[in-house]
């Protein structure tokens, strides 16, 4: 009766042992791949031109637009005489 016990306890532990092991492999794979396996393709990075507008402003690249640039704002020309 006494080795079916220590029998019983060597397995008892041996699966919790693995059992163990296992969530804390799980846990270790969950946070490497949140920390550390970032994909860096889908983020879109451009350079840091500017493009001068007809008014004088100036306008950067649009990252989400393929890093063209950003539309200049529209001339008002209803200010200028032709008289």
């Amino acid at each position: 009766m006494m080795n079916y016990k220590k029998a019983v306890t060597k397995v008892l532990g041996l699966v919790l042992a693995v059992i163990l092991a296992l969530i804390i492999a799980g846990v270790g794979y969950l946070l490497y791949q949140s920390l550390f396996n970032h994909d860096i393709s889908k983020d879109n990075f451009c350079t840091q031109e500017v493009k001068e507008c007809l008014d004088g402003s100036f306008v950067g690249r649009n990252s989400s637009n393929n890093c063209e640039f950003k539309t200049c704002p529209i001339q008002n020309n209803s200010n200028n005489n032709s008289s």
